[in-house]
């Protein structure tokens, strides 16, 4: 029996790597997980131990370790990371071996905002004014573009660090917090650097791409929902989203010269901009599938599982086409649940639960100890809704998170 070996190393907060092993379980691989630290996954542990084919507890930002560990289980015939941490690390394993992988100089380029600033103002492409400040030079005690301006890490996710200062003592409370983070919650050693960035105001969007046949492929736009500063927590995303006609195509083809200009190839990219006014204005470009679930909306949306995608990519097989133009079945949103208030939540109870509403699901044990979420990591669960229109799927779930009854211990 010729046995297909996929290596999967770690997986993000919201679980692509979990169900990644359920997907290449079924598809027939013989999924490898590596990583670090098994207590990380807490409750989803379980679902890791169930699919994964063989479990190997190794330092996944060591690469000259996981490649002899994986000498020893070869032939490896795909070897892929869903988080922002181990991209790299996946890519260069998997071009030792000539595997699929994303190239190095993109990934570099995306995983640190300032080089991402850096390389598409040389390309001629306007972006927000912005300074990188580094350990080796004084800290400012003024912002260089006045306030408000945003502070944030080069090299982290999940909002983790994203502050709005307003005045000169939160910029300077701002990098200070961003100086006494060396070492973020995954155990990834951070860049001693930190943006200074323009505050851009206006809604948020992202776009969606997957690299197929040697090309990027616009799957379609999601509107983001955010939560008020100083902290940038997202709390719901609603695909798909369309602006008027020539707008759109506009937007499309600004992101498709970001793209190209950053000089990102293969795997999947999460192009996260803001408006302001007609004019998109970049704010991130991340070299893999979009997080907080936005795959599911896709999958639910256009029917095809981007995970699965992503892994038949990283074998070197076939992978499904999405059509062109894209074909959206209605519209999906999901909104995240985040404490209302400082306390301890005893439990999370959904009062408007029927047979055909969807299910909240808790993703942190209760009863728990909560203050107001600063970051992706400090939200409790999500309610996804689909609906005939985006205004329906996200009317659907406001009404849901309305239902929500928080249990308070006294």
């Amino acid at each position: 029996m010729n046995v297909k070996h996929l290596a999967v190393i770690e997986t993000n907060a919201t679980g692509h790597g979990v169900y990644a092993l359920k997907v290449a379980h079924s598809l027939g691989y013989h999924p490898l997980f590596l990583t670090r630290d098994p207590s990380f996954y807490g409750e989803a542990w379980d679902d890791i131990a169930r699919y994964a084919a063989d479990i190997i507890r190794i330092d996944t930002y060591d690469v000259a370790a996981m490649d002899h560990c994986l000498r020893q289980r070869e032939p490896v015939q795909g070897i892929i990371a869903f988080d922002d941490y181990h991209l790299l690390q996946a890519a260069e394993l998997a071009a030792q071996r000539g595997l699929p992988h994303v190239n190095r100089a993109g990934l570099e380029r995306c995983r640190n905002k300032y080089l991402t600033r850096k390389r598409l103002q040389e390309a001629g492409h306007h972006q927000p004014h912005y300074v990188v400040l580094t350990s080796t030079q004084p800290m400012p005690h003024e912002s260089p573009f006045g306030y408000p301006c945003v502070v944030k890490p080069v090299d982290d996710s999940g909002s983790v660090g994203v502050t709005l200062c307003r005045t000169s003592v939160e910029f300077r409370q701002a990098l200070e917090r961003l100086r006494q983070r060396a070492v973020n919650v995954r155990g990834y050693h951070l860049a001693a650097q930190w943006l200074v960035e323009e505050y851009i105001e206006g809604p948020e969007y992202s776009a969606e791409f997957i690299w197929d046949q040697g090309a990027w492929h616009l799957l379609g736009l999601t509107q983001k929902r955010v939560s008020r500063p100083p902290y940038f927590v997202e709390l719901g995303h609603g695909f798909p989203y369309v602006f008027a006609d020539a707008l759109h195509t506009r937007v499309v083809q600004q992101l498709d010269a970001w793209l190209a200009g950053i000089g990102l190839r293969g795997g999947a990219a999460h192009v996260e901009f803001r408006m302001r006014g007609e004019e998109p204005m970049l704010m991130e470009i991340n070299p893999r599938l979009g997080g907080d679930l936005i795959p599911d909306l896709i999958h639910r949306v256009i029917g095809i599982d981007l995970v699965q995608q992503q892994l038949r990519w990283a074998m070197g097989e076939e992978t499904p086409r999405c059509g062109d133009p894209v074909v959206y079945h209605g519209a999906c949103a999901i909104r995240f649940i985040v404490p209302p208030r400082p306390g301890v939540i005893r439990a999370i109870h959904n009062t408007a639960r029927t047979p055909h509403n969807p299910t909240d699901v808790v993703i942190r044990a209760l009863p728990l100890t909560v203050g107001l979420a600063t970051n992706s990591y400090e939200r409790l669960g999500y309610v996804i809704t689909c609906g005939e229109s985006l205004y329906d799927a996200e009317l659907s779930a406001e009404n849901q998170m309305a239902a929500l009854h928080f249990e308070w211990e006294a």
